[in-house]
């Protein structure tokens, strides 16, 4: 098991479907959705919408926890080598759980009626994730069809592992361990922009032929 960099983005997961509940949900619990149809928008372009704050939330959720890091690194004194290229990497691993998430926000948006159940699902499908990510038989697969490359987690984390620090015998044989499964920026990212498509199409059409 592989534990190390990615507490953080259960966070993100949680934080983005705990965003949809306020979002998409609690205009049918509170029968606000009426009002806002009032705007001449339509309702898969609402949702959308809806979803372009998710994705810039995720992205400023790792954006000012790079900026507290180089505050920390640099109120120690010490010299922020490489910081930014794992800055942006930190922005891309926004990016991928915000994509990462869709199916669970789906799922949440299907069962809008029932607040419980989302939250019960929230947790279920975090936790889900969090194994799976950081369990060798899913990081340790190629690139294709498989779960290693569909599943949000595993995939976040056979492209970012990469950039870290492997100093220190543990990370070195870490390293070298699943080196192999390592996905490119292209290969991880087309990825993302499949399952982003695919499940960005269903939360809008399901949202059009629901009320909330």
């Amino acid at each position: 098991m592989v534990k190390q960099g990615t507490h953080h983005l259960t966070l993100i997961v949680a934080g983005i479907v705990s965003m949809v509940l306020m979002l998409m949900c609690l205009t049918g619990f509170n029968d606000t959705l009426k009002n806002l149809m009032t705007v001449p928008v339509s309702k898969p372009v609402l949702a959308l919408a809806k979803m372009t704050l998710l994705f810039l939330f995720s992205i400023a959720f790792m954006a000012v926890g790079g900026l507290v890091n180089l505050a920390i690194v640099l109120a120690s004194g010490l010299e922020p080598v490489g910081f930014w290229e794992l800055f942006f990497v930190g922005i891309g691993q926004g990016i991928m759980m915000w994509a990462g998430a869709l199916p669970c926000v789906l799922l949440v948006v299907l069962l809008n009626r029932s607040y419980i159940i989302s939250v019960i699902i929230t947790f279920f499908y975090t936790a889900v994730n969090y194994i799976f990510g950081t369990n060798d038989y899913f990081i340790m697969q190629p690139f294709g069809f498989n779960p290693g490359t569909l599943l949000p987690g595993p995939l976040t984390f056979r492209w970012f592992f990469q950039y870290l620090d492997t100093s220190g015998a543990q990370m070195t044989e870490l390293m070298e361990r699943i080196s192999p499964y390592f996905v490119t920026t292209p290969q991880a990212f087309l990825v993302v922009i499949l399952e982003s498509a695919v499940f960005l199409t269903l939360i809008a059409l399901v949202y059009k032929r629901q009320s909330c």
